[in-house]
């Protein structure tokens, strides 16, 4: 997600993950400030990349994410944060082990 950054962070990823505009399809049912632009990598397809409009909060932008979400579950994380190498495996166990009963899961900040 870029929330309207004005600190060449889109101009950044651009060059580092070859973006480049796609059509897709997005459907804003969650509100957010208005999306720009959908950016798919060169480099690693995974990678798409949401430009918006700046609303001064994080909700916002992670909304703009769920509306352009494919995937059942979704990690919202933010850009200054790094992961163990296992996290996102240990924070499914939950739900892998009692999808029925477990709708979302959280983790530690640990500095």
């Amino acid at each position: 997600m870029n929330d309207g950054s004005a600190d060449r962070t889109l101009e950044e990823m651009r060059e580092e993950f070859q973006l480049r505009l796609v059509r897709a399809v997005y459907v804003p049912e969650m509100k957010s400030a208005l999306v720009r632009g959908l950016y798919r990598s060169g480099v690693d397809s995974r990678l798409l990349v949401i430009d918006k409009e700046p609303a001064g909060s994080k909700a916002d932008a992670v909304n703009a994410g769920l509306n352009a979400a494919t995937s059942p579950y979704i990690c919202v994380v933010d850009a200054d944060s790094v992961l163990e190498r296992d996290a996102l495996l240990r924070i499914m166990l939950p739900i892998l082990a009692d999808p029925k009963r477990v709708v979302a899961v959280g983790g530690i900040i640990a500095f």
